[in-house]
């Protein structure tokens, strides 16, 4: 099935997602074909997919309180981002709040739980 090969290919590069022209050749498309098939399947491009797929991790990392020694440069940079301002100002856009808040309000939520 080629929306699992797809899958697959997006999980394998999720850190350092190639190029739309090298994930276009590494999975046997044109580039144009390609932007068809995300833009049908995902309601989007590549590229912004990639980034949502990338924060949405970020946002479970810093959910999970066996993350909490990572630093959000850590983060930032284990998730394939330049940097951590340009990682915090992505999380921000696509969440409304900072990465160190919702750091703050997960570990908010986790000590209110064990009360």
């Amino acid at each position: 099935n080629f929306d699992n090969l797809v899958d697959n290919y997006i999980e394998r590069n999720m850190q350092y997602p190639p190029s739309p022209a090298q994930a276009a050749s590494n999975l046997g498309m044109s580039q144009k074909g390609f932007s068809e098939y995300f833009a049908k399947r995902f309601n989007t491009s590549y590229r912004k997919y990639m980034r949502t797929r990338r924060l949405l991790r970020a946002k479970k990392i810093l959910e999970s309180k066996e993350n909490d020694n990572d630093s959000i440069s850590e983060i930032a940079n284990n998730l394939g981002f330049c940097d951590q301002s340009y990682f915090s100002n992505c999380f921000y856009k696509e969440f409304g709040i900072y990465p160190t808040e919702y750091r703050r309000q997960m570990a908010k939520l986790h000590n209110q739980k064990n009360d």
